[in-house]
């Protein structure tokens, strides 16, 4: 599985907003955040979808608070009623706030979703952004969106080794496994920063996993008997969750 189509929910930690709220007896059930409640109950009246009133070119949107690469987005339309208003409706995904931010780079178009049911677009290119909106272009519609999801991982890359639990087969001396991830690159053995099972080597090279998942990271020396030393293990990447 590769990086593009995995993430985690980020719209759950986000900010939401929309264009008006609807102007009916039902208007507390209506609010932005409804959509991002974590909760796909499609039944506009349980409370769980956010809606505006009639109006031109509708939108609603998510600030993500920090830039995300997002690799899909999967929205869920109501489904007690009126299912055909959310046709038509475009994904925008940016940086930007310029009209609210629906100027920002165009991610999809939502063609038809059936009643109660949920649409996921994943996203080809790595679509980087803060904010995402939904927006519906036209004269007298009505935006209702019962849940909004967005998947992806923080732009900037993490040592994700720092956070882990280091082993290895066998010790010599001070060479702790844990020594490889104590985020100190000296490669000099008699400064106690390095690992050991006897042989000590230096240089540094890096290695392009091209968005591998995994929870272990092995360092091995096959088909021979041989020492392995490692002053510094760092693993880059975006945590799942």
């Amino acid at each position: 599985m590769s990086i593009s189509s995995t993430g985690r929910n980020v719209a759950l930690y986000g900010r939401a907003t929309q264009s008006n709220l609807i102007d009916n007896p039902w208007s507390g059930y209506s609010d932005a955040h409804n959509a991002i409640d974590g909760n796909r109950d499609s039944h506009f009246h349980h409370g769980s979808c956010s809606s505006t009133n009639t109006q031109t070119n509708p939108w609603w949107r998510v600030d993500l608070l920090k830039e995300y690469i997002i690799t899909s987005v999967v929205i869920t339309n109501r489904g007690d009623c009126c299912s055909e208003r959310l046709d038509g409706a475009e994904i925008h995904i940016g940086s930007s706030l310029l009209e609210n931010g629906n100027r920002n780079p165009l991610a999809g178009v939502i063609s038809s979703i059936p009643a109660g049911r949920f649409q996921t677009f994943t996203l080809t290119e790595n679509n980087v952004g803060r904010y995402v909106n939904v927006l519906l272009p036209g004269e007298k519609r009505l935006l209702t969106l019962c849940e909004v999801e967005v998947y992806g991982y923080r732009k900037e890359y993490e040592n994700a080794a720092l956070r882990g639990v280091a082993t290895q087969s066998s010790l010599n001396g001070h060479g702790f496994a844990i020594n490889a991830i104590d985020g100190n690159r000296d490669g000099r053995w008699e400064r106690g920063s390095c690992s050991h099972t006897a042989r000590v080597s230096g240089g540094t090279q890096t290695f392009d996993c091209n968005g591998m998942i995994g929870r272990h990271v092995t360092v091995v020396i096959p088909g021979r008997a041989e020492y392995l030393s490692l002053c510094e293990v760092e693993v880059s990447g975006f945590p799942l969750e």
